[in-house]
């Protein structure tokens, strides 16, 4: 079996996100096993995750899309959230669509994908486990502010 791995991740912007991934990283370097895990990381953003990956793990770097680009590493996911926070109060001038695949993960002949982080997630023809993280909106309302809650239900949706 051909496991992808998203680890479509700039480094220092995901918190408890990135440490999820190393440990799976960590865990399936470990096993025997004749199953191969691809994680897939953006071409020059992939050092934190190169020391973790033996064994059955391998390293596939793909480029960066220009939307993310330096920019996204400056900014991070952290901008985005601030700004979906500041104008969650009032109606949101836009729908988050989730995206369709560029038939690139298709092509790979992966039996499945599996995605590590809720903003990363697209719509794809291989089968797909999604890793919801930090739904304390859902669980916990009373501990956030409303405005935060509201602004993860429109993101993590």
């Amino acid at each position: 079996m051909r496991v992808c791995v998203d680890a479509r991740l700039v480094s220092g912007h995901w918190g408890g996100v990135e440490q999820f991934v190393l440990g799976l990283a960590y865990g399936l370097s470990q096993i025997e096993t004749a199953d191969g895990f691809d994680f897939v990381a953006y071409k020059g953003a992939s050092d934190w995750l190169k020391p973790y990956l033996k064994g059955p793990c391998r390293l596939v770097e793909i480029p960066m899309p220009w939307r993310l680009g330096d920019a996204a590493k400056r900014l991070g996911s952290i901008r985005l959230l601030r700004w979906v926070w500041h104008h969650s109060s009032h109606v949101i001038p836009f729908a988050i669509r989730v995206p369709r695949s560029d038939g690139w993960l298709e092509r790979q002949g992966y039996d499945v994908v599996h995605f590590t982080a809720q903003m990363n997630g697209f719509l794809t023809k291989v089968p797909s486990i999604y890793n919801p993280h930090d739904l304390q909106h859902l669980h916990l309302p009373e501990v956030l502010n409303p405005r935060t809650c509201r602004a993860r239900e429109l993101l993590y949706r």
